[in-house]
């Protein structure tokens, strides 16, 4: 089995740098697989353009890494096992900081874009299982809470709040490779850090890993189920013969996975991680916390480019406004929970009621909201989600046994990653049916001959000709200016909506999670007991 390296820190000065030079470095990777996460956020028309694609091709940009990082996700405990974490880890750091660069040398390549993409969601999911978990081995557990807070701000707020202002100001100042490009140099910087200042491995070569059909199998299933989350909304899920039969493809690639994995001597996760009932408890609560994470974070910028109308840099802007209450809330969690006897679920709920607090306040937004009013909700979203991120991180990987923790790592990443493209796809299919059905009951109230239609026409008509239209086609301009406002108010109406129900999630996720806490402490309360 595969010996972990000692979890007290090295006694001397130069080794007491040396891991922190390790932490910096692989922060500053983490940063790098953020902004790559968050590619068309806000520049899906720029990165678009460049290529000259249309949106079904555009999309698999992200399938393409999305897919790739959730199979690596599933493959990395084993790689650590075999080949060492620290190898595994460099490898992966060099690799996604070239792959990083090569995209932004992709200016007219779609495809090699594509298979740049691959690159760094499998290389970025190797790098945060490994990273993360030499992170739980280099320093104490007294000293865990703060170093998974620094761990998270690149993990959590930066692909939600920094990142797409970084997109937005790159896209609109230059181009949207010159980040790429950027972030490329860093990486080579952060991975001859690990390089120079990494660890001596242990690997263990009687690990067995995966077959190359299970490999295969497991690429060909997360494809599917990313595909289908990502363009379910865009085909109106099963209403499209083609996207049935690509869900029917998925499945039979989910039964033939079983069915090689249960054949197989060499299995993806180690069972024993799920004997833990915190583990298994904060497994199934990280599912729920993705999917609020990701969802409110792709529902607020749409938000803004599609109802508020706003450029790139200024939609990033809004994002990057609670990346400040993010972080405040993850440390001070950290704080919390490190330096005082305070249970380590006391920020969940705290969390909560702040994330569903800046739910409701964004429900009462309307197309007229500036950026200033849309502050202070971004700002209680954001502290509840640093202290809930933190808190269910400890509460889930604080036990977790040294030897497992490769393990317990990647399900905890997984289920955050499932459960975030969860929320996206339920924001995306919830605009798709709410704007027609608010537009269809507003466009009521547009009928031609009502007074107040005829008037509000009559006035746009005047203020269009005196700004330069020909009298002629001042009605026809009043008639779209209306119809845009028309299509601005519905779509705000299906915002206010579906902030209110991201907000409201909890209401029902609670009792379902108590329920499963409460079941599990029995089960393992039962296996404790002397037969």
């Amino acid at each position: 089995m595969y010996a972990p390296p000692p979890s007290d820190p090295p006694a001397d000065g130069f080794g007491a740098i040396r891991a922190a030079a390790c932490v910096a470095a692989f922060v500053t990777m983490l940063a790098l697989d953020g902004i790559n996460s968050t590619l068309l956020v806000v520049n899906r028309g720029a990165v678009a353009g460049s290529f000259a694609a249309i949106p079904d091709e555009i999309a698999w940009l992200n399938i393409a890494y999305l897919a790739a990082k959730i199979t690596a996700f599933a493959l990395s405990p084993r790689l650590a096992e075999r080949f060492g974490p620290w190898r595994v880890l460099l490898a992966a750091s060099l690799g996604l900081a070239l792959a990083t660069a090569a995209l932004g040398l992709t200016a007219d390549a779609f495809w090699s874009a594509v298979a740049c993409r691959v690159a760094q969601g499998a290389l970025g999911g190797l790098l945060l299982v490994t990273g993360q978990s030499l992170v739980f081995a280099l320093q104490p557990t007294r000293r865990q809470p703060l170093l998974q807070a620094l761990l998270a701000l690149p993990i959590v707020v930066l692909p939600t709040t920094i990142a797409p202002a970084l997109h937005g100001w790159s896209t609109d100042a230059h181009a949207w490779q010159l980040l790429f490009l950027l972030s490329g140099a860093i990486g080579m910087l952060g991975s001859g850090v690990l390089a120079i200042a990494g660890g001596q491995d242990r690997p263990d070569r009687s690990t067995r890993l995966p077959g190359a059909g299970v490999c295969v199998l497991l690429a060909l299933a997360t494809t599917g189920f990313v595909y289908v989350l990502q363009k379910g909304a865009r085909y109106d899920w099963f209403d499209d013969p083609d996207f049935v039969d690509a869900c029917l493809w998925t499945l039979l690639a989910f039964a033939g996975l079983v069915l090689a994995l249960a054949r197989s001597k060499a299995p993806l996760f180690s069972t024993a991680v799920f004997r833990d009932a915190r583990f298994s408890f904060g497994f199934c609560a990280t599912f729920a916390a993705g999917f609020v994470l990701f969802g409110s974070a792709s529902a607020i910028s749409l938000f803004a480019a599609n109802v508020l109308q706003l450029a790139p840099v200024h939609v990033g802007q809004i994002t990057l406004s609670s990346s400040i209450m993010v972080a405040l809330g993850l440390l001070s969690a950290g704080l919390v929970i490190q330096y005082t006897r305070a249970r380590v679920e006391l920020p969940i709920p705290v969390g909560i009621v702040l994330f569903m607090t800046g739910m409701w306040l964004l429900s009462h937004a309307t197309p007229d909201s500036g950026r200033s009013e849309l502050a202070v909700a971004t700002w209680c979203r954001g502290l509840g989600m640093g202290a809930l991120f933190m808190s269910l991180t400890m509460l889930t990987l604080g036990h977790v046994k040294q030897g497992l923790k490769a393990h317990g790592v990647a399900l905890f990443n997984l289920g955050r990653q499932v459960g975030g493209l969860a929320g996206s796809a339920f924001v995306l299919s919830w605009l798709e049916w709410r704007v027609p059905a608010h537009m269809t009951v507003l466009s009521q109230y547009l009928v031609a001959g009502r007074p107040a239609v005829e008037t509000s026409r009559a006035a746009l008509a005047s203020a269009l000709v005196a700004h330069g239209v020909d009298a002629s086609q001042g009605p026809v301009a009043a008639l779209a200016v209306l119809a845009r406002a028309l299509g601005r108010q519905s779509a705000a109406r299906a915002f206010d909506e579906l902030f209110l129900g991201l907000g409201a999630f909890f209401l029902v996720a609670i009792p379902v999670l108590v329920a499963i806490r409460i079941v599990l402490e029995r089960a393992q309360r039962r296996r404790s007991q002397p037969a």
